[in-house]
């Protein structure tokens, strides 16, 4: 049931006292109410109850015209919600009041009960609002309570429904209102960085099936993809509703690969209602279409589709548990509430078939360390052995900057250097024979 804001009119009405009846009295707790509430909220507050000839009618007397002179009248206090449903309301304290009229009574004088009545009210849930379908709407309805006075001297009244032409001014009510929550901001996914490797991958749908049912009755299969109701007349009119599921195999992502996004893409092909809200659900599905999968897995989203063009839905979240879970089908089923909203959908062998399209980052390459090369050894000589010895069989050590050659290079022969070496000692060696030659002579 949806609650609109066009009870404000209703309330306003007979606020001004427009509405005309035989008795002026008007049980209240005044106009305050606990303000706007969040789904499913409590809240509690306090209100004294008065009676009084100002306001829009709601006290019908039994058996008098008014309360009698100097009588003891006791209000009998029975809680309620206007529309039935709406949320819940229960007195914390005692279920009666009292109030006293003076010697000198005037009718149209104000009649103030005590003690003061503590409510607790429980807002209606985002579920009961249907909240996915309606973010940041303002839902309003009524809570307090019906009444029955008995006074001491005979005096017999109540509040009725009947002397307000829509009920909003049965018993003593105060205005509820409920508010649900904006729809949040999409989540932006986060852009690729250097690292990241993006595919992308487009999927057509490999099973499907369409259902077609009679009121409440069994689904049997249809011939075409569908979902909604279509009311066929009659009285009570016979309503057939139409269901589709459809499922994609889900490609074997490498390890560690991350599900960006997931787009579901359905073209609505013909409806009555060129923008209406569908169930879209969710399922592991087993690459067989049965009419056990129109009403498998559970509601995923609830998005506003559009007639005659192809409507993409953010399944994301669902895909990647699903990669996660190592399971290899995905499940989509589409249903409506609607009476009149029968929508067709462009069917896996059509023209536009349903498309699912994955975009994954792919695990960034990780740096390998490089196999390290086995020290060389050293020759065998003809000297005694020994770890390290130059003429020994153990393994050489080698400085960390000094190079290996290779296996297949040929020797290092003397070059420049040893040449220059030798001559050196040559030209020192002839030098010390002249010099000691000179001594001599």
């Amino acid at each position: 049931m949806r609650w609109r804001p066009t009870t404000l009119v209703a309330a306003t009405i007979l606020a001004l006292g427009l509405v005309p009846v035989a008795y002026a009295d008007q049980a209240t707790f005044g106009p305050d109410g606990p303000g706007d509430l969040a789904p499913g909220q409590t809240v509690t507050w306090t209100a004294a109850l008065y009676v009084g000839s100002a306001g829009a009618p709601n006290v019908v007397y039994e058996n008098a015209e008014s309360f009698a002179v100097d009588e003891t009248v006791t209000a009998t206090l029975s809680p309620r919600v206007w529309p039935s449903g709406f949320g819940t309301v229960e007195l914390v304290g005692p279920t009666s009041v009292v109030a006293q009229t003076t010697a000198d009574w005037d009718p149209t004088a104000t009649l103030v009960f005590t003690p003061a009545v503590e409510f607790r009210f429980t807002a209606p849930s985002g579920v009961q609002l249907d909240c996915d379908a309606s973010p940041g709407d303002r839902f309003l309805g009524a809570a307090g309570v019906d009444i029955q006075f008995t006074g001491d001297k005979g005096t017999r009244a109540h509040t009725d429904a009947t002397i307000s032409p829509d009920g909003l001014g049965t018993g003593a009510t105060f205005p509820v209102s409920v508010r649900c929550p904006e729809a949040p901001t999409p989540t932006q996914t986060p852009a690729p960085t250097l690292d990241d490797r993006i595919e992308r991958v487009a999927l057509d749908a490999a099973a499907w099936v369409a259902g077609e049912a009679l009121g409440d009755g069994p689904w049997g299969p249809s011939d075409w993809c569908g979902s909604g109701g279509f009311e066929a007349g009659g009285n009570p009119p016979v309503v057939y509703w139409y269901r589709c599921a459809i499922e994609f195999h889900l490609p074997t992502l490498p390890p560690g690969a991350d599900v960006r996004s997931a787009t579901l893409a359905m073209r609505s092909e013909n409806s009555v209602d060129d923008t209406s809200h569908i169930d879209l659900g969710g399922y592991a599905g087993d690459g067989t279409g049965t009419l056990e999968d129109l009403t498998a897995g559970e509601r995923i989203l609830r998005p506003k589709v559009i007639n005659e063009v192809t409507n993409e839905f953010d399944v994301t979240a669902f895909v990647a548990r699903l990669v996660g879970g190592g399971r290899e089908w995905a499940g989509f089923n589409v249903s409506s509430r609607g009476t009149r909203d029968a929508r067709r959908w462009g069917s896996p062998d059509g023209a536009n078939p349903p498309r699912l399209t994955i975009t994954y980052a792919l695990p960034t390459p990780s740096s390998e360390p490089r196999p390290t090369e086995p020290a060389p050894t050293a020759p065998e000589g003809d000297g005694g052995g020994g770890s390290g010895g130059r003429g020994g069989t153990g393994s050489v050590g080698l400085p960390e900057t000094a190079t290996m050659a290779r296996p297949d290079a040929p020797p290092p022969g003397p070059g420049v250097p040893a040449l220059f070496g030798v001559l050196a000692i040559v030209g020192l060696a002839v030098h010390m024979v002249a010099a000691r030659s000179r001594r001599t002579d």
